[in-house]
């Protein structure tokens, strides 16, 4: 059982790889809010301050996949905005009808890479300027008992052992930290992967067992990262 820590404690924020690919897909993703991106542009924000009121942690594995996989989410995303383009243009043709005149449409492909840009600065700064630990063979040893026993958020087949680790990464990191004298976690690992962390909108049994266990807290969005990490009395907008 996690050790109890004193109340006022700043919160650490374990961000999976999923997440920060969220912020480089939302203009296409309906499920990924406005909302949920400022949240992450205020938790980003307080990275290059001092004293931080929430240190985030990335992984090794996770900026390691992040990397491998930052390149292919932004041909995705290009490729669907330019799509979603051809629609937008039909629009303006038939404005342009209605008008009596040429309307320009020469922005359209700059604005498409001005907001790939912004989401991947972004994500990158996460990485840039969050602390990298890394997963020790430890981490890594129940990773992949995880992983062969098929225990969520790993799964039978490919692609489950980076979830695995992170995971265990987290449980570790959790169990250092503890709990504050309220008996909150301090640490709280960010996954928008539900598929394998969650049935509907809760953590699995039994996986929600073993956070209760290492105190480890669960955050599935950017915005429920921001409520539980960040204290209410720190304002963000006062951050530059």
């Amino acid at each position: 059982m996690a050790d109890s820590k004193k109340s006022g404690e700043f919160r650490t924020l374990i961000v999976d790889t999923c997440a920060l690919l969220d912020i480089v897909r939302a203009p296409v993703r309906s499920s990924i809010t406005p909302g949920q991106i400022q949240h992450a542009l205020e938790i980003e924000s307080v990275l290059s301050i001092s004293p931080q009121p929430i240190r985030v942690i990335v992984c090794n594995w996770v900026s390691g996949e992040y990397h491998r996989g930052v390149e292919g989410v932004i041909q995705d995303v290009r490729q669907q905005l330019k799509s979603m383009r051809v629609s937008h243009r039909q629009a303006v043709d038939v404005m342009a009808v209605h008008r009596s005149e040429t309307l320009d449409q020469s922005d359209i492909d700059g604005w498409i890479e001005m907001i790939i840009l912004h989401g991947k600065t972004v994500a990158d700064s996460f990485i840039q300027l969050s602390p990298q630990m890394m997963a020790t063979d430890e981490d890594e040893r129940l990773a992949a008992q995880r992983t062969r026993l098929a225990r969520a958020p790993a799964h039978k087949g490919k692609g489950s052992l980076a979830d695995a680790v992170v995971t265990e990464f987290a449980l570790r990191i959790a169990s250092e930290e503890g709990l504050d004298s309220d008996g909150k976690p301090l640490a709280v690992l960010l996954s928008s992967n539900t598929k394998d962390f969650c049935d509907g909108k809760r953590l699995k049994p039994d996986l929600q067992t073993e956070f209760d266990i290492a105190g480890l807290g669960f955050a599935s969005t950017w915005t429920i990262a921001r409520s539980a990490c960040i204290p209410s009395k720190f304002n963000t907008s006062y951050v530059a």
